[in-house]
């Protein structure tokens, strides 16, 4: 398991305007400061000690799902678990296009949907999140819409968020969907380079909100032939992370450990969060692993896909960091 690191606004904040501290005071961990409205806060050192914080118990409280057994206990390609208000979960299960309920034990209770065009039926299912007392499944394939169950599995609605093909959708603020897409309007460059996303919001029924935002994406490869495009990650390379919390957005582009926060109501940058924490470096051994990888790929590729892979260079240091979360009481998870 992956070590997680926390960075808790609401702890920083406990720490400002600390001063005259006495010798056997510890210094603040962290220092708040304001420039041009933006609040930036800066880690300097953990809040909390070695035998302090949040410790993950040996044993899972629920499990779902097996090697063996029925149909409805074989899971394949999971795309989102939500915990209902009664604790009970709803699944979406992607290899089966099902959006699958289990009570708070474990055990089966229903299943809907199937794969089909049809109403509440999928194609290729993304993500599953809830807002309010729905359920929303995104389908990537099926004209990129998003159909809605209340959370006993009733099919409600479905339509398309629009705008173009979205790269992924998730919940946002005050009931609306955050959709993302790349921007349409960047230019296409042959070699490394990291297209921009475009972040909108949209209403549960499908309506178009407010832009929230124009961001960096990720590193990709792109070549350009025949008028086609291909296109491959960097090994390692930059990424893009995004996670909402209750009020906006927090995003960040991995260059360094800096993570902004987004305001729901429009396109503002409101906070900064900076940790002196470098960048790891790209190993020996990483860096062998990943060319044979490629070598193995090139094999197998077209003339035009292994002129593409010729081009990509390992860099020297990995992304400051992978995912954020944010938890049910609005902690961010680095």
């Amino acid at each position: 398991m992956r070590r997680l690191r926390r960075v808790s606004t609401l702890c920083v904040a406990s720490c400002v305007g600390l001063c005259g501290c006495k010798v056997d005071e510890k210094p603040p961990s962290a220092s708040t400061r304001d420039s041009a409205g933006i609040q930036i806060i800066e880690s300097v050192r953990p809040l909390w000690g070695d035998q302090e914080g949040w410790h993950v118990v040996p044993e899972p409280s629920l499990t779902i799902g097996g090697g063996d057994g029925p149909g409805e206990e074989l899971l394949h390609d999971v795309r989102g678990v939500v915990r209902l208000d009664d604790g009970d979960v709803a699944l979406a299960n992607a290899g089966s296009s099902e959006l699958r309920f289990y009570d708070s034990d474990g055990s089966f209770r229903a299943g809907v949907g199937g794969e089909g065009q049809g109403p509440g039926e999928f194609c290729s299912i993304r993500r599953l999140w809830k807002m309010g007392d729905s359920l929303y499944v995104y389908d990537f394939q099926q004209g990129n819409r998003v159909s809605v169950f209340t959370v006993d599995g009733t099919f409600v609605l479905q339509s398309p968020p629009g705008g173009g093909v979205p790269l992924d959708a998730g919940p946002f603020y005050r009931g609306q969907m955050l959709v993302w897409i790349f921007d349409p309007h960047a230019p296409l460059v042959e070699g490394l380079t990291r297209k921009s996303r475009l972040f909108l919001s949209y209403s549960g029924a499908g309506v178009a909100g407010d832009t929230v935002g124009r961001l960096v994406g990720s590193e990709n490869y792109f070549l350009l032939e025949d008028g086609r495009e291909s296109v491959v990650g960097r090994p390692y390379g930059l990424t893009s992370q995004r996670a909402v919390s209750g009020e906006g957005m927090y995003f960040g582009s991995s260059e360094r450990f800096e993570i902004g926060f987004y305001s729901g109501a429009g396109t503002a940058l409101k906070r900064l969060i900076r940790c002196p924490i470098p960048n790891p470096l790209v190993t020996a051994q990483e860096r062998a692993a990943y060319e044979r990888e490629r070598s193995e790929r090139s094999r197998r590729s077209s003339p035009s896909f292994r002129r593409l892979l010729e081009m990509v260079e390992v860099p020297e240091a990995k992304p400051a960091y992978g995912r954020l979360l944010v938890d049910v009481e609005h902690n961010l998870w680095v």
